[in-house]
């Protein structure tokens, strides 16, 4: 799908600042990790009701995938990544491309497998947008919470 790479230097920091800090501390980057998706979400949601057709439902159903993100900060390549786990997953891809492909509905006298299948086209770069609006934000919160939870990881080892 669409990949979005960050500095591999400041998630290697990020890694070690994970092993080093303490239990309370781990627990304010990853809520801020979680935290950081939700303005990813809402820009979503404005560019699926911008691109996708209300009719038939799939904008509904669009809007409500799941996003986690996913963090991998061990071995040579560390790696932050948001993914759906929920909804349209498989279509995003080439909604993003530009097409939507869906049913034709309402034949009378045709079963489910019998529909056609047609390709509608959208604007193209639906997750793209998304990606390039919210992510700088996301970013600069993910930095920000680790370097706080740096600064009292060592203002504790100070106290002893």
């Amino acid at each position: 799908m669409v990949a979005v790479s960050a500095d591999t230097r400041a998630l290697k920091r990020l890694r070690v600042a994970m092993k080093v800090l303490d239990k309370e501390s781990k627990r304010a980057v990853n809520k801020t990790l979680r935290a950081s998706l939700e303005p990813i979400r809402e820009e979503f949601r404005s560019e699926v009701d911008q691109v996708v057709p209300e009719s038939g439902g799939l904008r509904k159903l669009v809007k409500r995938s799941r996003f986690v993100v996913v963090k991998r900060l061990g071995g040579s390549r560390p790696t932050l990544s948001i993914r759906i786990r929920k909804g349209q997953r498989g279509h995003l891809a080439i909604m993003n491309e530009g097409r939507l492909r869906h049913p034709v509905h309402g034949r009378p006298g045709l079963t489910r497998k019998e529909w056609r299948w047609v390709d509608q086209t959208i604007r193209a770069g639906m997750w793209d947008r998304t990606l390039d609006k919210a992510v700088p934000g996301v970013a600069d919160a993910l930095r920000e919470s680790v370097q706080e939870a740096l600064e009292a990881t060592v203002r504790a080892a100070e106290r002893g």
